[in-house]
């Protein structure tokens, strides 16, 4: 689910993610906005986790004026290495009293609503393997198996 937005005047797309912690941004859209370098950068040390547990590269952490709709938000970011222009994380929602309303396709900051669009497929498929198979959490596996999906269903 993201929401369109601005960050310093330049137009990303924001993935709401209530799983992370934290609001990231891409290292990719940093570079862009601080084409000058006048962004300031301060160093931290965090190590950050993705959701399969592997762990980001940060470059530092930085102030940012977000912008969506009429919305004007200060946030401070980290700068990783995501594959998304930017991460809006629970730090950012909880503290613009943000709700996300599924069935409107809606997301409210600080009183504002602004409208979210959805990519990719929403879904869930069985995956079944030949032997009984543990993974531990905050791990990945790669194995072999056959996904079944429903009659009415294509993949």
């Amino acid at each position: 689910m993201y929401v369109n937005g601005t960050a310093n005047g330049v137009p990303i797309s924001t993935l709401i993610d209530t799983g992370a912690t934290v609001t990231l941004l891409s290292e990719k859209v940093f570079d862009i906005l601080n084409r000058d370098g006048n962004i300031a950068l301060t160093e931290i040390d965090l190590n950050i986790l993705s959701v399969t547990g592997t762990h980001r590269n940060n470059f530092g952490k930085s102030l940012i004026k977000f912008k969506f709709g009429k919305k004007i938000i200060y946030q401070t970011v980290l700068v990783s290495d995501i594959n998304v222009d930017a991460i809006l994380g629970l730090d950012c929602l909880q503290n613009n009293k943000g709700v996300i309303n599924l069935h409107d396709k809606t997301l409210v900051l600080g009183g504002e609503t602004h409208s979210l669009k959805f990519e990719g497929r929403i879904g869930c498929f069985r995956i079944i393997t030949s032997n009984t198979l543990s993974i531990p959490s905050q791990t990945e596996m790669i194995t072999t198996g056959k996904v079944v999906v429903p009659d009415n269903e294509k993949m």
